[in-house]
């Protein structure tokens, strides 16, 4: 399988989380992929970033349900000490949302994600019919 690592569909919060890609980038490699006929790919998108409102967190799932992606993985922000973003992130400076607009991130994505017919099998991953990720099930399930 493929995964994209697209994380949001805004450049400010690409941005702004030091990634090396924008929107642009995003684009050219769901086309790419697309291109090049692989039928199994996935995309992974953060939620709870730096000044991401909702109405951004709900555009970046439209965005990714429209590119039909088999496998979506929906991950909430984790500052860790030590990382690139990490390192860059000042407290105070850059405000992540509250716990209760990252619960609400997380139910909306459970709604749009299983409106679209991705199926919610873990804790951050869905799927449409025949692509769980087979190594999540192992993991979160002890499946083979």
């Amino acid at each position: 399988r493929v995964s994209l690592g697209v994380q949001a569909f805004q450049d400010e919060l690409l941005k702004a989380c030091g990634r090396a890609h924008g929107v642009s980038e995003v684009y050219e490699a769901i086309e790419f992929v697309k291109e090049c006929g692989v039928k199994n790919w996935s995309m992974d998108l953060i939620s709870s970033l730096p000044h991401q409102t909702l109405e951004m967190w709900e555009e970046s799932l439209r965005l990714a349900i429209e590119s039909q992606p088999n496998h979506v993985s929906v991950y909430d922000l984790q500052v860790e000490q030590g990382t690139k973003f990490g390192n860059l992130y000042t407290p105070g400076q850059s405000p992540l949302p509250s716990e209760t607009q990252s619960a609400e991130f997380y139910k909306t994505a459970s709604s749009m994600l299983r409106g679209a017919g991705y199926e919610h099998y873990e804790v951050s991953s869905y799927s449409q019919d025949g692509f769980k990720c087979r190594h999540n099930l192992i993991y979160w399930k002890n499946k083979p």
